[in-house]
């Protein structure tokens, strides 16, 4: 009787034991997937210069208000998000009242997949009055993918939120 107790105590460990460790390697993939994403400081200076002047030119395609070249260049699956057309394109990104020049100041990648890195930028928006001898600068933050398959670039709107909160680890 005594045997059939301490086997019932042991399966009911094992059981026990089981779930738990189930349970632990759930919260490790569901944890794992939303903060330990491979997010890299950029440290190519030809990628980082490459990046920056696809922002200069989408600075310089908002200045003009170019909208088929924006819109060409406006990522797919921001357009679609956020329902963008031709019609409300400036309503939805904005414009810029005064002609800028980008000065990028750190950024960030993370591989997509084989052919795809994001880049998560942050710089400047620098505006100089060579009439009144006055130059100020404002924060920008912008996304730039880069597909190395197609060799084309695509921009996306962004908060800055990567950089406000701290960043990520600089040492990986």
């Amino acid at each position: 009787m005594k045997e059939k107790i301490l086997e019932n105590k042991k399966n009911i460990l094992i059981i026990l034991g089981v779930i738990v460790a189930i349970i632990l390697i759930i919260i490790r993939l569901f944890i794992g997937s939303s903060n330990d994403r491979d997010i890299n400081i950029v440290k190519s200076s030809s990628r980082f210069y490459t990046v920056s002047n696809c922002v200069s030119r989408y600075i310089n395609y908002l200045y003009s208000e170019d909208t088929d070249n924006i819109l060409l260049i406006l990522d797919s699956s921001y357009k679609k998000k956020n329902k963008i057309n031709s019609d409300n394109l400036f309503d939805k990104i904005g414009k810029l009242d005064e002609f800028y020049d980008f000065e990028a100041r750190k950024m960030y990648e993370e591989v997509v997949n084989e052919h795809l890195v994001k880049y998560y930028v942050y710089g400047y928006l620098n505006i100089n009055d060579i009439f009144n001898n006055e130059s100020s600068s404002k924060d920008y933050y912008i996304i730039i993918y880069l597909d190395s398959k197609n060799s084309t670039y695509s921009v996306e709107p962004y908060d800055g939120k990567l950089f406000k909160n701290g960043g990520i680890n600089e040492r990986k």
